[in-house]
């Protein structure tokens, strides 16, 4: 007996080789005793469960980067590797950007789409989810040549939690646009605009923007 989401890392990690992907299900049926679980693959080879995924991705979402980080460090001391965790983490992340972008289908997700935390779901854009997948395809690169590569995924999981308040520039050029739209045809003045939106959110929009460019990511 096998589970459909164990048959989808199995088919996943074989990445397309019908060989591999056999010498793969022995291994794995040779450690289940019959019943071959996602959770057993997970404890015997240390990979990261979905629930700690959902549990450090639904923190990042809220902007909660204590408990992300707090979810993290539990992960690490049950012996997933960091590369490991990043490795999951990107694979998570594609998940939800495929559900954001409407695909449902199992064997693309590699997950069933009820597992995947709602949260982070709901309260990511897909500009934000992209955003969260690109720093964890640099963090891979990265680790490789960092004197701490624990250091680096937390410094990750922390701009991530970041996203919470990040500001898509679509998004941001229509709000100046309705604005300016309103200013000139004196539906609103200046103080009035800085009274219902707050220039500061332009202000820390803008700035969060040019912080996202200057660390590669646009």
């Amino acid at each position: 007996v096998a589970e459909d989401e164990a048959l989808y890392w199995v088919a996943k990690e074989a990445t397309g080789s019908v060989r591999d992907a056999y010498t793969l299900f022995d291994q794995v049926e040779a450690f289940s005793d019959g019943n071959i679980t996602m959770q057993k693959i997970q404890e015997k080879l240390g990979l990261s469960s979905v629930d700690s995924m959902n549990s450090i991705f639904s923190s990042c979402a809220k902007g909660e980067a204590k408990e992300a980080l707090s979810c993290l460090d539990e992960l690490l001391q049950q012996g997933v590797s960091i590369e490991q965790f990043i490795v999951d983490a990107a694979t998570f992340l594609r998940a939800i950007l495929l559900l954001k972008e409407g695909i449902e289908k199992e064997a693309l997700l590699g997950f069933n789409k009820e597992r995947l935390a709602k949260d982070v779901v709901d309260i990511w854009g897909k500009n934000q989810v992209e955003i969260a997948l690109n720093l964890m395809l640099e963090l891979y690169k990265d680790v490789r040549f960092s004197i701490s590569p624990r250091f680096e995924t937390e410094l990750a999981l922390s701009r991530i939690s970041s996203l919470k308040d990040y500001v898509a520039p679509e998004d941001l050029k229509k709000a100046f646009d309705a604005a300016k739209t309103l200013l000139e045809n004196g539906e609103v003045s200046v103080s009035q605009i800085n009274r219902e939106v707050g220039a500061s959110n332009f202000e820390k929009a803008i700035a969060e923007k040019k912080n996202y460019r200057a660390e590669g990511v646009s």
